[in-house]
């Protein structure tokens, strides 16, 4: 494909998003959920500080090298301050109908976006999955209108499978209910009746019949709307921009012009669209064991709460005149919910820790650590017994590598693979 077949395809798609003010509108809404996206960042998880060159960031297990390509905390910090001012501009371009630049500077806000959720594993959140999908399927799927509806379904449904599980159903998940604004009492049936709306009463997005989809949009904004002392602020923000489309969608008529190409593709690119969004959140259900807790295949799925998880987690020190020393870390308590025991937090922990002993002098003083053992364990808050998730012994010796697509060996056991080999590399040097 040459550069001006790529540039007319481009201005197409430009051109098909103008003649739509419902989709002109979304725009905007895409937009200011990424200067929602700052607000969390800036002054709730103090991103500067996290991802700042010299800080201890944890990098993602698939890219492991990102200290390499850190910003001083100065730069982050005026970058994140470019990152709303450009998401602001991007919505003002789009309510005065300026698409093009309004397009370009969408596509450059969330590219900023992604480099900096890149930069530490603790950013990782189900809005920016969400978000993902919904952005993409903005910027370069034809049939717009149609296919950001079947994203959201997707997206609700496979949320209501996840919560199929007894945890959630009988209540048990649903950490701070002393925020919520119904009595406990009524709080497992209030999860029944969560996954009920999100994979049956869903479906009604597709009536005909005004008050069916009016009713199940309704249900949809309060259903976020209770959850916001729950889960604060920026999922239920965010979830509003991206219902916008179902009332945008509605209210204003669709466009006449109807390509006969897109009419013919439609229910081969949904159906592709919906395998590829389904094929995604089955992948945790190929790994063995419990997923809620080894995190494996989750990069890919939604990434929700299914299960509330209590774990400890220690890093043993080996010190060069024979002692040990164990660190407990605090992550196991001040994280969110959703990450505090997810085992690749903790085995980017270990990597920086080892970092930092090859780091230090190469004949280490007496009483100075030399290697580490990485240990977590977790259950359930509804399990009596711990799982030992991880065991890895001399971890700085043959640090396990972290496989995305397959089961780690070295997670879920307490020996046996990577960390067996651990052993026996650090016992023949």
């Amino acid at each position: 494909m040459t550069y001006g077949t790529l540039g007319r395809a481009f201005a197409s798609r430009i051109d098909e998003l103008r003649a739509d003010r419902a989709l002109t509108l979304f725009g905007a809404a895409l937009a200011l959920a990424n200067a929602i996206t700052f607000v969390q960042w800036k002054f709730y998880n103090g991103v500067p500080l996290m991802v700042g060159r010299g800080r201890d960031s944890l990098c993602w297990p698939f890219w492991t090298s990102c200290h390499a390509y850190a910003l001083p905390v100065g730069v982050v910090n005026a970058g994140l301050w470019l990152y709303l001012l450009l998401a602001l501009i991007a919505a003002g371009c789009f309510l005065a109908r300026r698409v093009s630049a309004g397009y370009w500077l969408l596509l450059l806000v969330n590219a900023m976006r992604i480099f900096v959720l890149l930069q530490d594993y603790r950013l990782r959140a189900n809005h920016h999955h969400m978000l993902n999908w919904m952005v993409l399927t903005w910027l370069f799927l034809p049939d717009t209108r149609a296919l950001l509806r079947h994203v959201l379904v997707m997206i609700y449904f496979w949320a209501g499978a996840l919560k199929l599980d007894p945890d959630w159903l009988s209540g048990a998940t649903l950490y701070r209910q002393d925020r919520l604004w119904f009595p406990p009492a009524l709080v497992p049936a209030a999860c029944v009746y969560v996954v009920v709306l999100e994979m049956g009463m869903i479906w009604g997005l597709y009536s005909r019949r005004g008050w069916i989809y009016w009713a199940v949009f309704a249900q949809l904004v309060l259903f976020h709307y209770t959850s916001w002392p729950v889960v604060g602020f920026w999922y239920p923000a965010l979830m509003f921009c991206l219902l916008s489309i179902l009332a945008l969608a509605r209210l204003r008529p669709e466009p006449p012009r109807r390509l006969a190409m897109v009419r013919a593709w439609r229910p081969a690119l949904t159906a592709a669209l919906a395998a590829v969004f389904a094929v995604l959140q089955l992948i945790p259900r190929a790994f063995p064991g419990d997923t809620a807790i080894t995190g494996e295949g989750r990069l890919f799925a939604l990434h929700m709460f299914d299960a509330v998880l209590v774990c400890d987690a220690t890093l043993t020190y080996h010190l060069s005149d024979g002692r040990e020393r164990i660190d407990v870390r605090r992550e196991t308590t001040q994280l969110p919910h959703r990450s505090r025991c997810d085992p690749a937090i903790y085995y980017a922990i270990a990597r920086n820790a080892c970092a930092h002993l090859a780091a230090a002098e190469a004949t280490p003083p007496g009483g100075a650590p030399i290697d580490l053992d990485l240990r977590l364990r977790t259950r359930r808050t509804s399990a009596a017994e711990y799982t030992q998730v991880l065991d890895v012994h001399q971890f700085c010796a043959a640090p396990p590598s972290y496989a995305l697509w397959h089961h780690n060996d070295w997670i879920a056991g307490p020996t046996g693979g990577a960390t067996a080999r651990a052993v026996a590399a650090f016992a023949t040097r």
